[in-house]
């Protein structure tokens, strides 16, 4: 291959690059084409150069190099494709040349210039052309044309994806939201049975009906302790959906760790540790009260709590906090379970995600929420562990949070 053809390649592919970048990072901007357009001038391939969308019977121009132009009177009025036979060969055709004769009924008002040659290449989404390039050239293309061709080509594909992607953004935040109101309208649903259904069986452990022998209270406790476990499920679904939503306020009160970590613990210890299995707390000096949102922060220690003490089977939790200085606290969770394998580490927090060969149960919420909560605190959550030996969960949070009007939706 010659070096004026190695060139002539090099300069194609640097232009379609370009191009690429562009509505790459755009999509965001109220008219991304016009990017694409402004690239194209800089390019400095050709005199000319448009953007029009299309339907059955009209075409529309949406954005041209030179805004000042002409051009700017017609732009978002539409203009019948029956005058225009060579758009309508583009839907087939997809590239076309135009030479002098048919560029003699081209609107001045368009170009602002006379034009010796025109290419149009059409930009489809689902194998149907919603639009066209244009670019026009003041003298004959000549030996360059198959050039400009597969460059107007290239150009094309890149605004083609500009053209779907927000019409796919659109379906996505579309089906998100109706996944959010799904997810909201059934837990609540759920959730409304189920407390009364625990109502009754705390009835029945009282004796509050009729005495019970052994072997129905050993039943309705492992009842209690199933329906427990669903109304956290479905707790966990409603607190992820609103965190999710952003719909969460956070406020910022006076917190005592000694008190919340008693309020955690205490009806762990009684409901889900196993026998054999030990819950230790302390809080170091300095560490005993801080500024910030205490169910969130109490939402937080609890799932940790729950999750070391479901992977547990012999040996102890151990829950602690210690001031590390003067604005931010550790508290640590850490057992003597399981443990979990390297690769584990990376996804342990992701929403549904649970360790392959785990015996725990749940659905894999509780290390999400904790995550999510976390950062609309202002906290790290960091996680070492050792198949085997067991888990070290740590929390940092501010001990002055700022209140704000909700959570936010962070980055996952």
């Amino acid at each position: 291959m010659s070096q004026a053809r190695l060139a002539e390649e090099g300069r194609l592919a640097a232009g379609i690059a370009e191009i690429g970048r562009t509505p790459s990072a755009s999509l965001d901007d109220p008219e991304p084409l016009s990017r694409v357009v402004g690239t194209i001038r800089e390019r400095r391939c050709a005199d000319w150069y448009a953007l029009f969308t299309v339907d059955e019977a009209s075409f529309r121009l949406i954005a041209a190099c030179e805004p000042e132009s002409g051009a700017s009177h017609v732009a978002g009025i539409d203009l019948p494709i029956g005058t225009r036979p060579a758009i309508e060969r583009l839907r087939e055709a997809r590239t076309l040349a135009l030479g002098s004769s048919e560029l003699a009924g081209l609107p001045a008002s368009l170009s602002g210039r006379a034009l010796r040659s025109t290419l149009l290449t059409g930009l489809y989404r689902d194998q149907v052309m919603v639009g066209f390039i244009a670019v026009g050239h003041a003298t004959a293309l000549g030996a360059i044309e198959p050039w400009a061709r597969n460059l107007l080509a290239g150009i094309a594909e890149h605004a083609s994806v500009v053209l779907q992607n927000p019409r796919l953004l659109e379906e996505v935040r579309t089906a998100s939201a109706l996944k959010s109101e799904f997810v909201g309208a059934v837990s609540h649903e759920l959730r409304s049975p189920l407390i009364i259904v625990l109502g009754y069986l705390e009835m029945l452990l009282d004796e509050a009906l009729r005495p019970l022998t052994d072997e129905q209270r050993d039943a309705l406790r492992r009842t209690d302790l199933q329906a427990s476990t669903l109304l956290e499920m479905i707790d966990a679904l409603l607190d992820l959906n609103r965190i999710e939503a952003g719909k969460l306020p956070v406020e910022s009160v006076p917190v005592s760790l000694p008190d919340l970590l008693q309020d955690v613990c205490e009806p762990m210890l009684r409901n889900v540790a196993r026998p054999g299995v030990a819950v230790h707390r302390s809080v170091g000096p300095g560490a005993d009260r801080l500024q910030s949102d205490p169910g969130k922060l109490e939402t937080i220690v609890r799932n940790l709590v729950h999750n070391a003490l479901k992977f547990t089977e012999r040996g102890e939790v151990r829950v602690s906090a210690k001031a590390v200085d003067e604005e931010t606290v550790e508290i640590v969770v850490a057992d003597t379970g399981c443990g979990m394998p390297p690769e584990a580490l990376g996804y342990v927090f992701e929403m549904f995600r649970q360790i392959p060969g785990s015996t725990g149960g749940g659905v894999g919420l509780g290390l999400r929420i904790v995550r999510r909560l976390a950062e609309a605190l202002g906290a790290q959550v960091t996680v070492e562990s050792t198949p085997g030996r067991g888990s070290r969960f740590v929390v940092t949070p501010k001990t002055g949070l700022d209140p704000t009007d909700e959570v936010g939706t962070v980055a996952a």
